[in-house]
């Protein structure tokens, strides 16, 4: 037996080596992490225990191009796989598959987060179809798991072809800024078919993925920083708590005296949130909306908010995708959703309504009627019109709204609402300003909201941080939503 012992670990040496040295020889030039340096550094400690090294698919190759393994994340247990670039391309084969499907299958029944470290040439054609069957049985594990695990990707290279819907079917994708690339036909398909000449850059590259269709949440500077944020999004999603440090901000110093003047919402989120706590998701994209995540007196919460500073804070359809699937993202992962807001409506426009406003508007309604969660309304300056309702309204569920003394409530402005409610009035010569003045005092003002119990209380800016507290202490604790987590 000691012979034995002696030969495998000669053995596993020896394949380290090799592995080691096919790195250093092609890729350690371009500044790229090996995928075991990738593994390190999204393990608590850099140490965890690999599965399924010496699985062999029809090219013969040990672990056939995919490194799967588990161990701590944040001090809470954690499973991965990351493909293997540098043999075959981390082309994905009927081994391949089966080495994936099998730690999501573990992470599942574990109830622990499962990461995809993903840079591939996408399916092995060299096995046909069953390379094909096994991103299906991905893809379904995917779905599976939706709702129940956290699910993360992080793109490093490229992940092209049928091998981009399975981070689209997970809760979130990192990106490493001009590195990442992710598309469905490639610059020659496009080119051969439609003619069309385009790089892989500008198809799909990190900003059109950030800033253009939304398909990623978090673009990185580099590897380490993906792998990190990667680390800092799981603390929120696993709610692991954190030491609170109360921030000073002041509010009113945020607000521009003018009630149609833009400000920037997210300087008010941090006003009250714990002091460097805010992780915002999807940053560049639907810039009118702010989701992030945050931490209130160490515990996280997911937060989202109109952004004046964005086509005034109007809802418009990528901002109901982009919220709407935050919410409910929130919702299956247990945790509280604080709504900011500040919008005068959907926005109106013929390309809106031709492109699905309706439908769009309609999810955001639908995730917060669903939401199970503690929901914590506070209103800023205005709330108009459907927008008022979609956005956290008590009739969908918010369990406390609150308003500042200065905002606005109504089903419109009052300037189009006087022209349409004072039509004989303004005929007969009445100053549109006094009838103006009425409409915002008799039926915009908070105080008839109040009157009317849609808003629980009006509190003043600087209450804000002690009156959301008390409203999440107060709801205890909220069991996540059962549901699961569908691209919207």
């Amino acid at each position: 037996m000691t012979e034995e012992i002696k030969n495998f670990e000669a053995e596993m040496k020896k394949k380290a080596e090799a592995e080691a040295a096919r790195y250093q020889a092609k890729y350690a030039s371009t500044g790229k992490l090996s995928p075991r340096a990738r593994l390190a550094l999204l393990f608590d400690g850099g140490s965890y225990t690999e599965t399924g090294a010496l699985a062999r698919g029809s090219a013969g190759v040990d672990g056939d191009a995919v490194i799967t393994a588990y161990g701590q994340i944040n001090g809470k247990p954690a499973y991965a796989y990351c493909q293997d670039y540098t043999l075959m391309g981390g082309s994905l084969g009927k081994v391949h598959a089966d080495k994936i499907t099998r730690i999501q299958e573990q992470a599942l029944r574990a109830g622990a987060p499962v990461i995809a470290l993903l840079e591939s040439g996408g399916a092995r054609i060299q096995e046909g179809i069953a390379s094909l069957d096994g991103y299906g049985r991905i893809f379904s594990n995917n779905v599976k798991s939706s709702g129940k695990i956290p699910q993360i990707a992080i793109v490093f290279g490229a992940c092209a072809g049928g091998a981009s819907y399975s981070p689209a079917l997970m809760d979130f994708i990192i990106t490493v800024q001009d590195k990442s690339k992710m598309f469905i036909t490639g610059p020659e398909v496009i080119k051969t078919v439609i003619g069309e000449e385009v790089s892989m850059q500008e198809l799909g590259g990190t900003d059109a993925l950030g800033k253009k269709s939304g398909i990623s949440h978090f673009t990185a500077a580099d590897e380490k920083e993906a792998v990190s944020t990667c680390r800092s999004l799981l603390s929120y999603l696993q709610a692991v708590p954190a030491a609170p440090v109360k921030n000073s901000g002041d509010i009113m110093s945020v607000l521009p005296e003018s009630e149609r003047g833009a400000y920037d919402m997210r300087k008010l989120i941090a006003c009250v949130f714990d002091q460097n706590s805010i992780l915002e998701v999807q940053q560049g994209w639907a810039m009118n909306a702010v989701t992030a995540f945050a931490r209130l007196n160490g515990y996280p919460v997911a937060v989202v908010a109109s952004q004046p500073m964005a086509k005034a804070g109007c809802i418009d359809i990528d901002a109901s995708d982009k919220m709407s699937r935050f919410v409910r993202t929130a919702d299956a992962f247990g945790l509280p959703v604080i709504t900011f807001v500040d919008t005068p409506g959907y926005l109106p426009g013929v390309s809106q309504e031709h492109g699905g406003i309706i439908r769009h508007g309609a999810k955001l309604l639908y995730a917060y009627a669903e939401a199970s969660v503690c929901k914590v309304t506070v209103i800023v300056r205005k709330a108009f019109g459907g927008a008022y309702i979609a956005m956290g309204s008590k009739a969908i569920g918010a369990d406390h709204v609150f308003a500042y003394p200065f905002c606005e409530i109504a089903v419109m402005g009052a300037e189009g609402a006087v022209k349409i409610v004072n039509k004989k009035e303004l005929a007969a010569g009445v100053p549109a300003e006094d009838l103006i003045r009425e409409y915002k005092k008799n039926l915009m003002s908070p105080e008839f909201a109040a009157h009317e119990n849609l808003i629980d209380e009006i509190i003043l800016p600087s209450q804000t941080r002690e009156r959301i507290s008390q409203a999440l202490m107060a709801a205890g604790r909220t069991e996540a939503g059962s549901h699961g987590n569908i691209p919207l």
